[in-house]
């Protein structure tokens, strides 16, 4: 039996996340070592929008 992230407490919302906060974010995220592998490109743009639904 598989559950979801919400049934094992992790939060869908980042209540902390301040407007101020994002364009740290996003050019963190774009710099990550990681992004390259990502499944596909992700512009600053596409972090934005994620970071924005966490909010």
């Amino acid at each position: 039996m598989s559950q979801s992230s919400v049934d094992v407490g992790i939060p869908t919302k980042l209540e902390k996340l301040k407007e101020e906060d994002l364009p740290f974010l996003c050019e963190s995220a774009a710099a990550d070592a990681c992004a390259p592998g990502n499944p596909r490109p992700a512009t600053l743009a596409d972090f934005e929008a994620m970071f924005r639904k966490l909010m």
